[in-house]
């Protein structure tokens, strides 16, 4: 009986710790952040409200709104510069911006990825050059992978609207972590389906 109990109780253990490393969390997203507008939080004075889908939350109540959420779910939309405004009664310089992918137009989405198709076709040539560095294009992440430039073209110019679930673009990317190319951005796509193999 002690050893039925013993095993029930692992297995619960287990399922909760699945569980609740499977969620959104704000480490997580502030790390992100750090890489993706090549940042560092301690020298930023970050708002201690964030807001998602427009909704404003404080630094506690953030925490259970992303538990509701998967990782791929919640996305940086912007960390915003307040440095010349004042925000909820208090001066700060930045606030982080997250939304759940779910009001991005085809329209939005076909000129993101109309402007990354102009970005690599013009700025590589048409033959894979090895260690060709490409001085304006920039770094393509599409479903959480980094994808060298040749291989982003081509990917890129297979994409259709309709495949695209989520498109956003990064103007300061941290090359550190995203690669040479970030240092002009990093777009970052999310597909409908996994049309990558």
């Amino acid at each position: 009986m002690a050893y039925k109990t013993f095993l029930l109780l692992l297995f619960l253990i287990l399922s909760f710790n699945s569980l609740s490393a499977q969620k959104a969390n704000l480490i997580s997203i502030r790390k992100e952040i750090e890489a993706k507008y090549s940042i560092d939080f301690d020298t930023v004075d970050l708002c201690d409200t964030y807001i998602l889908d427009g909704v404003p939350y404080n630094s506690e109540t953030i925490i259970d709104e992303l538990k509701r959420y998967k990782p791929k779910q919640v996305i940086i939309t912007a960390l915003a510069d307040l440095s010349n405004t004042t925000f909820t009664h208090r001066n700060c310089s930045s606030i982080i911006l997250l939304g759940t992918y779910s009001k991005q137009s085809n329209k939005e989405k076909t000129e993101l990825l109309e402007e990354v198709k102009e970005n690599l076709n013009n700025n590589l040539p048409d033959l894979n050059i090895k260690d060709f560095s490409c001085e304006k294009c920039k770094a393509v992440m599409i479903d959480s992978k980094i994808y060298d430039m040749y291989e982003a073209k081509e990917i890129i110019n297979h994409i259709k609207t309709k495949d695209i679930y989520y498109i956003t673009f990064y103007k300061n990317a941290n090359p550190a972590y995203y690669g040479e190319n970030a240092k002009n951005g990093l777009v970052e796509i999310f597909l409908n389906d996994k049309l990558i193999k």
